[in-house]
């Protein structure tokens, strides 16, 4: 386990210059009670810095998130708050994110622990900040090393945000891109992948740039951060801990000024053709169009998605084997429960690029789950049955079947709980298509074509001004039609280091067990004289009272060895804190 410190020092050395014997005996039964103490294998005559000993932060997503309370009051989890306490030693001489990225490349060096001791004002500061270090690339290897995709860009997020000094933005009625604010509020949206691909929603990046949020120092615009997950292959627990990557991280801007530019160099460069009418006399469709229905928001539509499935399980036939293998198959608080959140119904554009269950994307609202065969190939594969195996593998009756039932026999009883989930979103999709109101649209929308050369399209749009500019976005054919509502970047366009991005590469974070294991070594000697003198003192504390109550109190030298074992603590805490 890891000992916190401060937290010791504070709560038992603030009140007296000096420990009675009651406070001694209180304070190991306080540290025995916490965990197992240090024993002799553990600690070596020359202590060493090992992983063990690096504090730890339990991840969890609710945990790391900051939410706002009453007041917009923002209320920060336990571990989170614990988080920035750390990282608050993390700062770089600009405090930009290049900087911040700088300045951990530049502690992840064999001179590196030795330099930041130099730079720092006492030794309490110097440990302060080796331990912060430690503690970011200890926790940042938990997060990408042992999350899925999703969870792990989650968990990403939080931890740029508060490397950053800055704040998640919830996703619930947020109206925006933005991921996180840093410190100073400017608006990220963050990207992680093993194979980059940034995108999202065209109208939804043109809100933020016609009707921004947040303040921007180019104007009319939204920051991307792009990470590069590279890491070496590991399919144990053990294997993890051995593991070497980094994360490679680029940030470009996309901006009132450069988005079609942008657009037209894309994987699907036609989100930002342009009316004819528009380009040739300059008529505005999108105001000649009726209002499209309202759109539900993300959360409608899973509760009427929900609410679908739920109305089509009552009334499915399960196969008599996963009846044997639970008879509450497919009781909605467990196994659909678990593929719900799998799935992220709101946030189902997540899953391109690893197997996204829709061919084409549309927005959630438009696109359709293929049903082939009465099921949907996908989500039975890449869903359902990774979902059932990890769930029912342990229980005491799949063993029995697994002797008779083949994976395609698996496959074969989930398939009609992988049609009626399809089934129950494209439900959904058929009462948006067809609405009068769509359909009024799409007539005024046959009625001209659109300029799909990309020259013609930049050349008109870099003769507008700003409000014109935005009126033209306004008239995109991602925008104003249902046929291509994506916009994509794959990773040679998002990393381009020119025209028409100029990405700034930021640098990279390294990554994994074995690195850090590499950095403990070079940390321990500058926390050896002081961090595991308390160490070896507290381990010399344990055994004078272990041998003074086993000799059943009337061994002396004993409780005096405890006492100048517990005095040795006590100054060489006080020297720490007195350096402060």
């Amino acid at each position: 386990m890891s000992i916190d410190f401060d937290l010791l020092v504070e709560d038992h050395f603030k009140k007296e210059g000096r420990l009675g014997f009651a406070r001694l005996i209180t304070l190991v039964e306080e540290i025995v009670n916490a965990g197992d103490l240090l024993t002799e294998d553990q600690m070596p005559p020359r202590a060493i810095f090992e992983w063990t000993m690096v504090p730890d932060i339990p991840i969890s997503e609710i945990g790391w998130s900051d939410v706002s309370g009453e007041g917009a009051e923002r209320v920060l989890g336990p571990q989170r708050a614990l988080l920035e306490r750390y990282l608050e030693n993390i700062e770089s001489d600009d405090g930009t994110f290049a900087g911040q990225i700088r300045a951990l490349q530049e502690f992840y060096s064999p001179a590196g622990p030795q330099q930041l001791v130099a730079g720092s004002k006492n030794n309490a500061e110097a440990i302060g900040k080796l331990i912060s270090y430690l503690v970011f690339y200890k926790t940042l290897t938990k997060v990408v090393t042992n999350f899925n995709a999703s969870s792990a860009g989650f968990n990403f997020e939080a931890f740029l945000a508060v490397l950053m000094k800055g704040k998640q933005i919830p996703a619930k009625g947020a109206e925006t891109i933005a991921d996180f604010l840093t410190g100073d509020n400017l608006p990220i949206s963050l990207k992680l992948y093993t194979k980059l691909k940034v995108g999202g929603s065209w109208s939804d990046l043109l809100g933020d740039i016609i009707n921004p949020r947040f303040s921007h120092p180019k104007g009319n615009a939204v920051r991307y951060v792009a990470g590069i997950k590279k890491l070496s292959e590991a399919d144990s627990a053990q294997e993890r801990l051995k593991q070497r990557g980094e994360i490679l991280l680029y940030q470009f801007d996309i901006t009132l000024d450069n988005v079609i530019n942008i657009m037209t160099e894309s994987i699907h460069p036609a989100v930002c053709w342009l009316p004819e009418p528009l380009v040739r006399n300059g008529t505005d469709i999108h105001s000649q169009l009726p209002a499209r229905d309202k759109i539900p928001s993300s959360e409608e539509l899973e509760n009427t998605f929900v609410n679908n499935l739920e109305s089509a399980l009552r009334k499915m036939e399960i196969a008599p084997q996963l009846k044997q293998i639970d008879p509450n198959f497919p009781d909605r608080n467990t196994f659909i429960e678990s593929v719900l959140q799998d799935i992220a119904y709101g946030q189902l554009r997540r899953a391109e690029g690893e197997g996204s269950i829709f061919n084409k994307w549309q927005g959630l609202a438009f696109t359709r789950m293929p049903i082939r065969r009465g099921m949907s190939g996908p989500l039975l594969t890449k869903v359902l049955y990774p979902q059932f195996i990890k769930m029912y593998e342990k229980s005491e009756a799949l063993p029995r079947w697994r002797g008779e039932l083949k994976r395609q026999d698996i496959l074969n009883m989930l398939k009609p709980l992988s049609a009626e989930i399809a089934h129950a979103h494209n439900i959904i999709v058929d009462s948006m298509t067809a609405s009068e109101v769509i359909a009024q649209r799409q007539e005024i929308l046959s009625g001209f074509e659109f300029v799909k050369d990309p020259e013609v399209i930049r050349e008109y749009y870099d003769g507008l001004n700003s409000e014109q500019k935005k009126i033209a976005l306004q008239n995109t054919y991602g925008y104003i039609t249902d046929q291509q509502r994506q916009w994509d970047l794959n990773e040679t366009q998002a990393t381009n280091p020119g025209y028409p991005t100029y990405t700034e590469d930021l640098g990279e974070i390294k990554v994994g067990g074995a690195y850090v294991e590499e950095m403990l070594k070079y940390v321990s000697a500058a926390l050896n004289e002081e961090i595991f003198a308390v160490f070896t003192s507290l381990k010399a504390l344990s055994e004078s009272l272990n041998g003074f109550f086993a000799g059943g109190l009337a061994d002396d030298s004993e409780a005096e060895r405890a006492i100048e074992n517990a005095q040795d603590i006590e100054t060489k805490t006080t020297e720490l804190k007195s350096t402060k």
